[in-house]
């Protein structure tokens, strides 16, 4: 302690001279310039933070809806499958059904019918080889043609 500190109006002249303010005032200047820079870097990687942010939840929003479009053709080619599937078995229990009234009413088995009585037409015995031939019952008497009668 200096003899000066001990006088109260020295001390005060000291502390409050132009100096010292002007000094303590570029001080808290600095300061304040040093928080203001920090807060625009941390608002500026805010901002940097919602570009990227918005641009992914786009890329979501996209994906999202690739995904639902996938999602409604599969579930209707799974609802086509399964109108497939209950038509197939439908006729095949309608098949089943015929079968068994066929063989209850009919004194030979199914596969004796389809041995002896099933045939591919051009098996048939009133089929023939030449793609001319026109059956009895369609032809024409060309030497003795029917008069057509007047009405």
């Amino acid at each position: 302690m200096t003899i000066t500190n001990l006088i109260p109006g020295r001390r005060d002249r000291r502390k409050h001279s132009p100096d010292t303010i002007i000094a303590r005032l570029r001080k808290d200047m600095a300061q304040i310039m040093n928080w203001q820079a920090a807060a625009d870097d941390y608002f500026a990687l805010l901002m940097d933070d919602v570009v990227t942010t918005n641009a992914a939840l786009e890329q979501e929003r996209e994906r999202r809806k690739l995904a639902e479009t996938e999602l409604a053709q599969a579930e209707a080619a799974v609802e086509l499958r399964d109108q497939t599937i209950a038509d197939l078995e439908r006729r095949l229990a309608v098949g089943a059904l015929a079968e068994s009234a066929a063989t209850r009413t009919q004194e030979l088995s199914i596969d004796e019918i389809r041995r002896h009585c099933v045939m591919p037409l051009h098996q048939a015995p009133f089929a023939t080889t030449d793609p001319a031939h026109v059956p009895g019952w369609a032809r024409r008497d060309e030497e003795n043609p029917q008069p057509i009668p007047a009405a």
